[in-house]
Order: structure tokens, then sequence, then C-alpha cells
């Protein structure tokens, strides 16, 4: 290192260390945990902080390690926990984050946020396993990502995520255990920082479409999930679905229908696209959303229910009264087409009657994206809930999915079984 370079590096240094004390004292003043850094109380645990021991555990309120100030919670056995009691306001977002030293016998951290239920029964709304990073472990980039570690006094940051209280909730209990399958697990936790934010307002996207007799037709913007009992919107009837897509690329929206009664064998077609210039019969694709029972969820967005995810071709299809059934629409504009403003024609079926006609406009830009993409994109699928889904061979459902991961311009990883079989010293990869 040249004396100049090394130069800027104590510069950085000395400009980004008063820079990072200041933000984790503004942390520590802004946390809405009680005596989040654990230095005020009497005897042997802080103010508003208890410990307990469901095996062969002890915690102990430690004055010889300390990330900030002069205390710390310490924690050594197989299966024990400091927790705490949080005042909280249903509707904002909370997001918990703390610091802890660990020694090099392997331990994780088990994060729980939860509230009575039931006499005897407490509901989960953060259950956060994390194993534990060794004192003597610093971060580093493994593979071009990087991977957390210790700060040279051997403390680490452990991120717990957000959580919302349900309505009618007014207190939490916050319980961080240590556990471990190897004796002299030992640990110390210090500055618990607990925040609280308004929820963003997401604005309402949805638009009605059509209203027909029995039925409420209407569209939605494809980042938005439309729940199965999501109310429809009821706003004045549009005339068309719009969209816009350069040369080479894929765009997709969502139309939802509603029914006051049941209906059978409910299907979409589109007629060929009016434009600048022709475009492929198949330019538009149409494919059922259908629903997956998710009963544990993470984070503070996730419905517990049935939620909108799976895209198949099973059509036509059947919907209740009552429940929404959204359609998922792919329009694919092909390299080179012709820029400019197209039209086609949207018509809504059941039992083979048309229900309602729906205009689809398509602006196509003047441009067109390259054929290899500048950022790296990787996807992929759950398979397990994709193949009941659709009819054929799995291995030609999966081809056709890892085609449409290609088409889309993202790279994604083969859900393929490796064999190996060895005869002797011979070894053969099938």
């Amino acid at each position: 290192m040249n004396r100049w370079a090394t130069i800027i590096v104590a510069l950085a240094v000395v400009l980004t260390g008063p820079s990072c004390a200041q933000e984790q004292a503004a942390d520590m003043a802004a946390s809405l945990a009680p005596n989040p850094s654990f230095e005020v109380g009497e005897g042997d645990a802080p103010d508003g902080w208890g410990y307990y021991s469901w095996r062969d555990s002890r915690g102990w309120w430690d004055d010889q390690q300390a990330h900030s100030g002069e205390r710390s919670l310490g924690f050594e056995g197989p299966n024990g926990g400091w927790s705490a009691t949080l005042p909280v306001e249903p509707g904002l977002i909370y997001n918990m984050r703390f610091h802890y030293r660990a020694e090099e016998v392997a331990c994780r951290f088990v994060v729980y946020v939860r509230y009575p239920s039931g006499e005897r029964e407490m509901t989960n709304l953060v259950y956060k396993p994390m194993t534990a990073v060794p004192q003597t472990q610093r971060g580093e980039f493994v593979d071009g990502v990087f991977v957390g570690g210790a700060d040279e006094r051997g403390w680490a940051l452990a991120e717990a995520g957000d959580f919302i209280a349900p309505e009618g909730v007014t207190e939490l209990t916050v319980l961080i255990k240590l556990t471990s399958k190897q004796e002299g697990a030992r640990a110390w936790l210090d500055d618990l920082i607990i925040t609280a934010r308004e929820p963003r307002q997401v604005p309402d996207t949805a638009r009605v479409l059509r209203r027909v007799d029995g039925a409420v037709v209407w569209t939605e913007n494809e980042n938005r999930k439309i729940l199965r009992d999501r109310q429809p919107p009821d706003n004045e009837e549009s005339d068309a679905v719009e969209i816009a897509a350069a040369q080479g690329e894929f765009e997709s929206f969502q139309i939802a229908v509603t029914p006051a009664t049941d209906m059978s064998a409910v299907n979409w077609t589109c007629s060929a696209f009016a434009g600048p210039s022709p475009m492929p019969e198949d330019a538009v694709r149409c494919r059922r959303v259908e629903y997956v029972d998710i009963q544990k969820t993470t984070g503070p967005f996730g419905y517990q229910g049935l939620n909108p995810d799976a895209l198949t071709d099973r059509l036509p299809c059947d919907i209740e009264a009552g429940a929404n059934q959204p359609f998922w629409f792919t329009v694919r504009v092909p390299a080179g087409q012709a820029p400019g403003e197209y039209e086609a024609t949207l018509t809504l079926t059941s039992g083979g009657d048309e229900v309602c006609e729906a205009a689809l406009r398509l602006r196509v830009r003047s441009f067109e994206l390259p054929q290899r993409p500048t950022l790296d994109v990787r996807s992929n699928g759950r398979w397990n809930l994709v193949l009941p889904r659709e009819s054929g061979e799995d291995s030609k459902v999966l081809a056709r999915y890892y085609c449409e991961f290609h088409e889309h311009r993202t790279r994604c990883s083969p859900a393929a079984r490796v064999t190996v079989t060895v005869n002797g010293d011979q070894a053969a990869v099938e």
C-alpha cells in the first residue's frame, strides 16, 4: 500500500468512526425496548427483564462484557432465555435487532415475540432461530455474497425482523433464548433496538372493468395480491386495460371475476392485435391464479389462509358465488415489433356463452431490450405446489417452466436429482 492509500484509509477510519458511534447512540435513544442497554436496575437482573431456564441453564446481569455502556445480559447452558414485556400500538410496524457476543461453542438464538391467545396459550408473531456467529469470525465475501461476522471486539448484529401487533393487543412478550446441543455454550446480549414506524400507504389501484348481470369484472396491479374474500372496487367502469412494453419484453396484468352466483367453465379469449404491424397469435397468454393455504406466516404482512400464488393452465374453471377468481395475463412483445399503439379484444365466457368484452390497449415502446440483460436475475419454483396442479409428465412440466424462466431473462436452479453410481474404483454420474 502506498503512502496516499494509507492516508486515505486512515482518514476513512477517522471519518466513519464517530458516525457509527453517533448512529448507535441515536438508535439506543430511539429504542422502544424496556431498558434496552440493560444499564438500569438493582440486584441480580436489570429493570424490566427476567431469566428462565428450561434445562440446566443460567442467566446473569453481566458487568464484564458490554457492547455499549457497562452492562449486558449473559447466557450459559443448553436452553434458557431473557424476556420482557413491550407496550405496543396496533397498526404500527415494529423492527427488532440486537448485538451479541458468542463464544466458540456452536449455539443459536431463538427470538420470540408473542401474546396471550387463551388461558394458557401464546401466539407467536415472530419465531426466528438464528445461528450465532462466534466472536472470532469476521465478515467476508463468499462467492460474491457478504456473510456477516463479529467486529474486532467480538460483537455481532442480529436482525430479528418486523412484526405488527394485532388489533386489541397492547402488550407483547419478547423472549430471546440461547440454545445449544453442546456443553459450554455461552453468549452475551446487549443493545436491543426496537423501533416503530407507520405502515406505508399503498395506493388503491383496483378498477372496475365491467359490471354484468351477477358479476363484477375488475383489474388490479400485477404486484398486488387478490385475496379470495377481498371486496371488488366500486369505482366507475373503465373502458380498457392499458399496458406498455418495450420490444422483446413481457408485460403482465390481472383481471378478477367476482360472481354473485356460481359460474361454470369460465375462460378468456383474446383477439389478434390491430396496430402498426402483425403480432403473433399467441402474444397474449391467460393463466388461472390458484390459491395455497398458508397457516404459518412470517413478517408483518403475511396472510394466514388462502393466498394467491400458483399460475396454471387449468382452464376453463368454475367460480363459487362471492369468491374472487383472478386471471393472470402475460403479453409477449417480440423483438423488432414495430412501435406504436395496438388494440385487441378480451372476451370472458362461461359455459361457452359470452359474458362480456373489454379492450386491451398496448403501447409498444420505441426501443428494444438487449438479449443479454445487464442485471443478473435468478428465480426458482416451488415444485411441490406446481407439479400437482399441472398435467403431463413431471419432466416435461419442469422443462416448460425452465424455458419460461429463460424467456423472461432470468436464470434458475434446475430441480434435478443427481445420482452417483460407484462400482469399485469407478464412479458414474447420472
